[in-house]
């Protein structure tokens, strides 16, 4: 089964001293990855367990968890109304990403059943 988090290290020069690890889901871009990066992890650690047994329990309750994640951002933009265009336009793009990353999981759970 393909992991659909994966963990990315580069060098940054003189400008950092040890490299920089950042987690990526492949469909989404720089910005929705950056502004993800604990659920990622999170998820990284969930894919590369040694023991896969039982993990679908744990993907359904990361997947209520992302959806926790939608509504807060849901509330954000309602509470920002128009006077934050920008940052709802981030929040948006956070919500898509994360339900992009549950119809993985659900489609992953399904591959497994």
């Amino acid at each position: 089964m393909e992991k659909i988090v994966k963990k990315i290290q580069w060098n940054l020069g003189d400008f950092a001293s040890k490299p920089r690890e950042m987690y990526a889901y492949v469909e989404a871009n720089f910005e929705a990855n950056d502004a993800m990066q604990i659920p990622l992890e999170k998820l990284y650690k969930y894919e590369n367990q040694p023991d896969l047994v039982g993990v679908q329990g744990m993907i359904r309750e990361y997947i209520s968890e992302l959806e926790k994640e939608i509504k807060r951002c849901e509330k954000c933009i309602i509470d920002n109304g128009d006077d934050a265009p920008n940052a709802n336009n981030m929040l948006i793009v956070r919500m898509q990403t994360l339900q992009e990353v549950i119809y993985d999981l659900e489609g992953r759970i399904e591959e497994t059943d």
